[in-house]
């Protein structure tokens, strides 16, 4: 029998003195009045006019919106291993709901989903529902680092496969992630296939074939190869910095909020990260997992996997052709949308959310050890 406290319903709610005080550091951080070096422009970083503009932008940031937002919906926290997880658990009333474990990346927080979850627990009538959860992922919001020095994502996936099982009583689940929600599902998939029965990912790093022809690709593939060659020549420098000295720029942007909209440029991921004082934390996943689950663990393709699709929106660059993705594992389901971007549950929420209909509908109910439909 489990020994885990029952969760303990939560709220979000930000003393007014803390939100006077963010608002007092930003007026008082300067800014230089001259661009770093003529002609300096985004490919060098943040734009100076950019963040000028976006600095009173988030001065006059409405909070308490944002904290009604979230608070709308049914959060929790829970002490699993020594590790206090916060999460969304929104349930339906439909019958024949399918639980769904939803993980967000970074910088980011369960906030992304915010757009969905409604649609996703209360469809039209003949739709397939979920019960939503939505956890914080360790380190950032309300979830703890955990305490175990060395701790990866395939300790995140055995938590989050706890809390699904053995705290919520969901036997069977569906996945769903991007961004370092992907990197910590991928776990999910490889580790616990007997109880998650489909992951569903809208980013996935697979290795280039040996045999890869570019002029074989559609033209929004060889877009998106344009996209990820980018992205690994002028974009990952905040991945190697966080990867190898999380300390010295999580230490450097604690309590700056300036500099973390610079580094970030997302008003709630900066406030929320201000307020639950995660700004470090939520960057060490970075640190902990690196290159060997980032990309190196993409590559890998173990037995007794379950099965999984992919999203394709358009301006995801942290994704790989269909082609390269069907040599790693049961991939069973694809579809490309001309919208949508990195944060696909913001970009483009109603196809986000029609994918999820469609493929765990479509599957779920055929997997092993999944209970018959009701009637």
């Amino acid at each position: 029998m489990s020994t885990i406290a029952p969760p303990r319903p939560f709220k979000i709610d930000i003393p007014d003195e803390e939100i006077e005080r963010l608002k007092t550091v930003l007026k008082a951080q300067r800014l230089p009045q001259e661009v770093i070096l003529p002609g300096a422009d985004f490919g060098m970083g943040t734009e100076l006019s950019w963040i000028q503009k976006a600095k009173q932008e988030l001065i006059d940031f409405d909070w308490r919106a944002a904290e009604k937002v979230l608070n709308s919906f049914d959060q929790y926290l829970v002490e699993i291993e020594n590790t206090t997880i916060h999460f969304v658990h929104q349930k339906s009333t439909h019958k024949n709901a399918i639980p769904l474990l939803m993980l967000h990346g970074w910088g980011s927080t369960v906030s992304e989903f915010s757009k969905v979850i409604g649609p996703l627990v209360n469809p039209p009538e003949g739709e397939q529902a979920f019960h939503v959860v939505a956890p914080s992922l360790p380190g950032i919001g309300y979830s703890a680092c955990p305490p175990k020095a060395g701790s990866t994502v395939v300790d995140n996936a055995r938590l989050f496969n706890t809390l699904m099982t053995e705290v919520l009583g969901y036997k069977t689940y569906v996945g769903q992630g991007g961004d370092f929600g992907a990197i910590n599902l991928r776990q999910v998939q490889f580790h616990h296939s007997d109880n998650m029965k489909l992951a569903l990912y809208n980013s996935f790093f697979a290795p280039k074939p040996a045999d890869f022809d570019i002029n074989q690709l559609p033209d929004h593939e060889k877009h998106l190869l344009e996209l990820v060659g980018i992205f690994t020549s002028v974009g990952m420098g905040y991945f190697v910095m966080q990867s190898t000295k999380v300390s010295t720029i999580g230490l450097t942007l604690y309590d700056n909020p300036q500099g973390f909209l610079s580094y970030l440029e997302l008003y709630i991921v900066v406030c929320y990260s201000q307020f639950t004082n995660t700004i470090h934390t939520g960057m060490a996943m970075y640190q902990l997992n690196g290159n060997k689950y980032g990309l190196e663990a993409w590559a890998q393709n173990p037995p007794n996997q379950c099965p999984f699709g992919v999203q394709h929106f358009e301006g995801e660059f942290y994704l790989s052709p269909e082609s390269w993705i069907k040599e790693q594992g049961p991939f069973i389901w694809h579809k490309y949308h001309d919208r949508g971007g990195h944060f696909a549950a913001i970009g483009n929420p109603k196809e986000f959310v029609e994918d999820c209909r469609e493929f765990y509908g479509k599957f779920y109910w055929e997997q092993p050890g999944v209970e018959a439909r009701s009637a």
